[in-house]
């Protein structure tokens, strides 16, 4: 295929109907989680949450394969976008490149040694810097389109290392509706908590209005 005949949706979007199963595996997971020391990064902690993901008897049965830390390129010059934390790949057969489904993990409510303790709400959602948008992560990955091209859903994953898993999700609710213009925040759907698993209540979205359609971005919180 030509450069000019190349579809602006360069891959087909991630199948709904995993979603839930990713979502439900790293709860699963979660559980087994741990930091290691006061204000570990959170890679390692990632990293410890893929060798778990990765022996989930009911992910393992699906469609899907995790990989963790993978280069994300743009469709043009090959630009690198950043590395995806997390992401599962959906096999589609031959029909290549194959959707694929991105998990961004920030830590939250961490004691520093020499700077005491720190939401980092700001480096989860977005900061309040001169920083341009595509130098942000957080949220700001998926609102962006770094993270989101030709898809429709992602997950950002919060560690939050004092436990306060309810103090942390508030925080990061009104951070979003602070900077709702910023993030792109759907005027007619609020955060909400997400029925993407019945019955489950620690899953939250917030839907975004991005340049190539609506996106959302599922927050999954525990404590490490």
């Amino acid at each position: 295929m030509s450069e000019s005949n190349t579809p602006d949706q360069w891959r087909e979007p991630f199948p709904d109907t995993e979603i839930p199963y990713i979502l439900a595996a790293v709860l699963r997971c979660s559980i087994k989680m741990k930091k290691e020391d006061a204000c570990e990064h959170e890679n390692r902690l990632t990293i410890r949450l893929a060798k778990l993901l990765l022996r989930d008897a009911v992910i393992l049965a699906r469609p899907v394969h995790l990989d963790w830390e993978a280069w994300e390129f743009g469709t043009e010059k090959a630009e690198l976008f950043g590395r995806l934390d997390l992401r599962y790949l959906y096999s589609t057969g031959i029909r290549h490149p194959w959707p694929c489904f991105a998990l961004e993990a920030k830590r939250l409510h961490v004691t520093f040694p020499r700077g005491g303790w720190k939401s980092l709400v700001s480096e989860y959602v977005t900061t309040e810097t001169v920083k341009s948008a595509e130098e942000e992560q957080g949220m700001m990955c998926f609102v962006t389109g770094r993270y989101s091209g030709g898809l429709r859903a992602g997950a950002m994953l919060g560690y939050v290392y004092d436990g306060k898993v309810d103090e942390a999700r508030t925080a990061i609710h009104e951070a979003i509706v602070k900077h709702a213009g910023k993030l792109r925040l759907s005027k007619t759907q609020q955060i909400r908590v997400s029925t993407v698993i019945p019955d489950e209540s620690r899953i939250t979205e917030s839907i975004h209005e991005l340049p190539k359609g609506v996106f959302t971005i599922y927050q999954v919180l525990f404590g490490v």
